[in-house]
Parts: structure tokens; C-alpha cells; sequence
């Protein structure tokens, strides 16, 4: 059984690489599979070089749904890390309190997000040099991932750490019903299996229908802070090609125009 990496990109290998996988409506902004694919292994990179990332160690994401996410999200994975998302709504110490019990070593998020960030990563003492921004703005008191690879570019090369399907890819928190958040450890096997089981229900869904020939799309109205929309909408969409619109409070009218247009 492959890791997350090997089983929802190298199994694309035969797929079109100019192909969009990711679209966000609102900004025009998207990604085609190559892009993903050198994105993600890019961002491993520059874990690796820049800030020695170890295997094991925790990114944070504390975002909305964002068109940059999936590539943050496996590059992780290339630097053998774990993710661990959390809802854009937790208030400060609620975000504080699974950065500390998750052992986050650094954090990503957007601009919006940013003031309560800042103040929950003090609190467990993550630097504001560990915590990237996403999406369209920047902000001055954090670097914005995109000139974090930059930087990286001409680095030492290094090699993607490999992870084994036993390894945890995410640590998934609970809403809390009935205490506290619990952080759920789901390896890389537990994702496979999800996306395997998925596909089984779910296989009428193709990146090759249609009278032109270039598949489905799917609207990512479900948060990737979440399991389901995570691992079951996310990566999901890249495992078998097809294009996923990232819902970020566009009007829903707006975006089933624009599945109808693909």
C-alpha cells in the first residue's frame, strides 16, 4: 500500500499535466496538475532546506478553503511531514490549543487569519518566522510561501522523504462536542483505503467525459480542515483527475455557472 504522495500523484502520471485540477473562482487563480505536482515537491523542498524539517514533524494550516492548499498540503507529505488543519472560526486559544497538542512546528494560513495566528502561535511559541501566508495578499510581518520557495531555489538539492504507509500523514481534530478537541492520527494507509473505498461509490465520477473530452468538475463546498473534505474532496479530485472548484463564500449561483462553462 503507497503513501499519500506516491498513490494520488504518481498515479496520475499518465493524466494530462496541462490539465486544471484546482480552480478559485473569486481570483481566476488555479493550478494545473504539473503545477501541483512541482508546487508540492518545491514546498517539500524548501521544509527541508530552509528550516530542516525533520520526518514526523507538524505543519499547521489554519485557512479557509484556498487554491494553494492541496500543493502545501502534499508537499508536507514530500518532506515526510504531518499535516494538521484546523478551523478558520477557532477563536485564539482554541487554535492554540492544537498547535501545542498536535506538537506543530510551524503554521500556515491567509491574511484574514492572520492577527489571531500570530497571537496563538506566540502562545505556544511557534516564531513568526514559522508561519507562511497563502492565497492572493501578503502581509510585511510574514513571508508569503511563494517567496519562501523562492528562496529555496537555489538551495542544496534534497531528497523526498519517504514516508511508509503506517506513518501518520494527518492528525484530524474532533469538533469538541463533548470536551475538548481529540486529534484522530490517520496514517497513510487509513488515507489510501478512504480514497480506494471512496472511488467505489463514487465511480461515475471521471477526468475523460463529456462531448470534449475533459471530464467532470466538482464543486469543494466542504472545508479541508475536515476529513471529508480533506481526503475525500481534495485528494480525491487529484487521485482521479478531475477539476475541483474551492469554495471560499463565492455565490453559489456563480460557481454552478461556472461548472456548466468547463
Amino acid at each position: 500500500m503507497k503513501e499519500v504522495w506516491l498513490f494520488s500523484l504518481i498515479v496520475q502520471e499518465r493524466a494530462d499535466k496541462s490539465k486544471v485540477i484546482f480552480t478559485q473562482p473569486e481570483t481566476s487563480r488555479q493550478y494545473r496538475f504539473i503545477d501541483l505536482k512541482n508546487t508540492g515537491a518545491a514546498f517539500g523542498h524548501a521544509l527541508c532546506s530552509l528550516w530542516k524539517w525533520q520526518k514526523g514533524d507538524v505543519l499547521g494550516f489554519y485557512s479557509s478553503n484556498c487554491v494553494d492548499t492541496p500543493a502545501i498540503h502534499f508537499g508536507t507529505f514530500w518532506a515526510g511531514g504531518i499535516a494538521s488543519p484546523a478551523n478558520p472560526t477557532y477563536s485564539v486559544p482554541e487554535l492554540a490549543f492544537q498547535l501545542k497538542n498536535s506538537g506543530a512546528k510551524a503554521l500556515v494560513t491567509q491574511a484574514f487569519c492572520l492577527d489571531k495566528a500570530l497571537e496563538a502561535a506566540k502562545i505556544v511559541g511557534i516564531p513568526s518566522s514559522r508561519i507562511l501566508l497563502i492565497g492572493n495578499e501578503k502581509h510585511s510581518d510574514v513571508i508569503h510561501f511563494i517567496d519562501f520557495l523562492s528562496d529555496a531555489r537555489f538551495t542544496k538539492p534534497t531528497d523526498r522523504i519517504i514516508n511508509s504507509p503506517r506513518d501518520t500523514a494527518c492528525i484530524l481534530y474532533s469538533s469538541g462536542t463533548t470536551g475538548l478537541p481529540k486529534g484522530v492520527l490517520t496514517t497513510h494507509r487509513n488515507t489510501v483505503f478512504n480514497l480506494l473505498a471512496y472511488q467505489e461509490v463514487q465511480g461515475n465520477l471521471s477526468s475523460e467525459v463529456g462531448s470534449d473530452g475533459r471530464g467532470d468538475a466538482i464543486i469543494s463546498v466542504l472545508p479541508f480542515f475536515h476529513a471529508f473534505g480533506l481526503i475525500l474532496g481534495m485528494t480525491h479530485a487529484v487521485m482521479i483527475g478531475i477539476v475541483s472548484l474551492n469554495f471560499l463564500g463565492t455565490l453559489f449561483s456563480s460557481m454552478l455557472f461556472q461548472v456548466r462553462s468547463l
